[in-house]
């Protein structure tokens, strides 16, 4: 019976262990919905954003997360101006990455005011907000397939003249054409099967 029964159990523990491995991906997925949803009640701007002509005024930016009654910004203020190079400097948790996601609005700024040539970023619509910042994140959100499909998400990929061009520009044209399968690579998970570089490069394309 016992022998009889070892069959079932081991396919009940692969099982196990493949819905164990899929949990980050569940949550990660959740998270993003959550996301989605509150981007949805917070897209009131109505102003259509154009493009960045002189300055990103942070002023008093404070922010604190659910989990803690620590803010992990507390009245930041500074000055980005146009043609100008900035870097972000401090230990980590400090609130850098946290700064980085309220030009985007992909979280907002719970007091303070965040303004670019004057008005602040709240009054424009998300979309047309969104569409003039490229923005990679630390952690890339690849998908499991192809360099290709990867692309192809964000834009029109007609013919190999464009898909070779996308990939130049972000710097991984020599790369992908010494990979045996070109664009048609498939990445693994995340980007598994590319350095940290490659696969910011490949979000950034």
């Amino acid at each position: 019976m016992v022998l009889r029964l070892m069959p079932l159990v081991l396919n009940l523990t692969r099982l196990r262990q493949a819905l164990a491995s899929k949990v980050p991906y569940v949550q990660d997925l959740a998270f993003h919905i959550q996301e989605f949803q509150q981007n949805e009640e917070n897209n009131t701007g109505m102003q259509k954003f154009l493009s960045f002509k002189k300055e990103i005024h942070m002023q008093g930016v404070s922010f604190r997360y659910n989990a803690s009654n620590i803010p992990v910004l507390n009245g930041v203020s500074f000055v980005l101006e146009r043609g100008t190079s900035t870097a972000l400097i401090g230990s980590s948790g400090a609130g850098k990455s946290t700064l980085i996601d309220m030009l985007p609005r992909l979280i907002n700024n719970q007091a303070g005011s965040i303004l670019i040539d004057g008005i602040e970023t709240k009054q424009y619509g998300l979309d047309s907000l969104r569409n003039k910042i490229a923005y990679v994140p630390q952690i890339p959100k690849l998908f499991d397939n192809t360099i290709l499909y990867n692309i192809s998400l964000s834009h029109e990929c007609d013919n190999d003249e464009v898909i070779k061009k996308l990939l130049a520009d972000v710097g991984l044209g020599f790369f992908v054409e010494e990979l045996p399968d070109k664009a048609e690579t498939l990445i693994g998970e995340t980007g598994l099967k590319l350095s940290g570089g490659q696969a910011q490069r490949l979000a950034f394309a």
